[in-house]
């Protein structure tokens, strides 16, 4: 991972892993990312979660407990504020 703290750096990385992992892939990676560490991307996760079909979230939930051998529900529920929950 580059660490240069370069903004085009960073993207450049963010670009070149998901390109790597595909398009399941890729949304899987995101939503690690945006749980991951102190404060949450909730607009990262707005992004890939809104507008998902039952069977890509279906997809995404049984990918996330393949990779991080975790639940993406109480991930996410773990994450969310109560007004962004809802």
């Amino acid at each position: 991972m580059l660490v240069d703290g370069n903004a085009t750096d960073f993207r450049l990385e963010y670009t070149l892993v998901l390109k790597a992992l595909g398009p399941l892939g890729g949304d899987i990676y995101l939503l690690e990312r945006a749980c991951k560490g102190a404060g949450t991307h909730e607009d990262l996760l707005s992004e890939v979660l809104l507008g998902r079909s039952n069977e890509e979230i279906f997809l995404l939930k049984e990918g996330f407990r393949r990779v991080y051998n975790k639940d993406l529900v109480k991930t996410v529920q773990g994450e969310l504020s109560m007004k962004t929950e809802r």
